[in-house]
């Protein structure tokens, strides 16, 4: 009878947690979509760099690792989300000087590399809330804590620079904070794992080696 209840009370959860894969699946395949298109009308590697990377996340994600500890606190959900769909709000605007562009897409396509290669790394750890699937240590993970949430900044930054407007560089400042949030919350979930607290004595630095 006990197993029976035990069972049932876990199947509201799991439906939660399909409905959210199926959420997170659907939104960065339309977000390929998106920069296919744009890619397809103006050739920008940055564009092809998007379709790319979402479509790697979606692979990962569908393929992750289900086992493991999942933070239930709210706002540790809450910031993870927003910090995901936030970048959809950038918008092209007038743009900058030679120097500029040539600069903001430099720093588009470096980004991109260190997203793709942090996502390599991680494998089948991926996801959007903190969570201990198990510490990684390979890759970028070797220089860094977070190279991931250091990619992905590094692109908008760049795109920031390339549309350069008070919109564009208002969101990244506030993307900034939410990453920032989002690595306190998952650093602190994570230090209960002593195989963590080792890695994060070894691996000092969270953005930039030997800076940040």
């Amino acid at each position: 009878m006990r197993s029976r209840d035990a069972s049932s009370d876990l199947l509201p959860a799991r439906a939660v947690g399909v409905l959210a894969k199926v959420c997170v699946c659907l939104y960065f395949v339309m977000l390929a979509a998106v920069n296919l298109r744009y890619f397809q009308t103006t050739g920008t590697l940055s564009s092809l760099g998007l379709v790319l990377v979402s479509l790697l996340i979606v692979v990962l994600f569908v393929a992750r690792r289900e086992r493991g500890e999942l933070s239930e606190r709210p706002l540790h959900w809450c910031i993870g989300f927003v910090a995901t769909v936030l970048p959809l709000l950038f918008r092209p605007g007038p743009p900058g000087n030679e120097v500029q562009i040539l600069c903001g897409d430099t720093i588009q396509i470096l980004g991109l590399a260190v997203t793709m290669l942090a996502l390599v790394s991680l494998q089948r750890s991926f996801g959007i809330v903190p969570a201990n699937r198990g510490v990684r240590t390979l890759g970028l993970y070797r220089f860094v804590r977070h190279p991931l949430y250091a990619g992905e900044l590094s692109f908008l930054l760049g795109y920031a620079l390339a549309n350069p407007s008070a919109w564009n560089l208002a969101l990244w400042a506030i993307e900034i904070s939410l990453q920032c949030a989002r690595v306190r919350f998952e650093e602190g979930f994570l230090d209960r794992d002593p195989d963590y607290r080792r890695y994060r004595e070894r691996v000092r630095c969270r953005f930039i080696p030997g800076v940040l």
